[in-house]
């Protein structure tokens, strides 16, 4: 089958990850947190009266970013992108499950970004948010970040093309 054509077909099937990672301000629905009208692994109990966040939001894999298999719910992580921003398209990483941003997949994604001149935004559900700089990108010291009013404590600048990541711990 086509590859291109098999990216247009993709649906959230049964991945609910963004109705827990996501903030929706209409419905006062925190970071990290399940949704109250999310059922689990199934979709939205109220998705014709969904909020307009939740109908505008498409995560990257939905977009035909990553392979079919690694669909957030199965990776943990829901990639999204962030645009436009001061120094352009920016992609974030938010945790699923405590721990997935240690993950091969977490890391495999970062890097990748990072190579083709990405900042990346890690977003764990509970810690301090970090955003990764990729080289030829410099940010200053006590610049503040935030997405959605969270602030990312720690930012990490990579000086080389060879970017390595911490070991992954899953």
């Amino acid at each position: 089958m086509d590859q291109e054509n098999d990216i247009l077909k993709r649906v959230c099937g049964g991945c609910t990850a963004c109705c827990k990672t996501h903030l929706i301000y209409e419905i006062s629905k925190p970071w990290g947190m399940w949704c109250s009208h999310c059922s689990i692994g199934k979709g939205c109990l109220i998705y014709a009266d969904r909020p307009s966040g939740c109908q505008k939001f498409s995560c990257q894999w939905l977009l035909g970013f990553g392979k079919e298999e690694e669909r957030p719910d199965r990776m943990k992580i829901v990639v999204d992108s962030i645009f436009p921003t001061p120094v352009g398209r920016v992609y974030v990483l938010f945790e699923v499950t405590e721990g997935a941003l240690g993950s091969r997949f977490a890391q495999d994604t970062t890097q990748l970004l990072l190579g083709n001149g990405y900042p990346i935004y890690h977003v764990p559900l509970r810690g301090e948010s970090t955003v990764h700089v990729p080289p030829g990108f410099f940010i200053p010291a006590g610049t503040e970040f935030s997405i959605d009013g969270r602030k990312v404590a720690k930012v990490v600048h990579y000086r080389a093309a060879g970017i390595i990541l911490p070991k992954s711990t899953g």
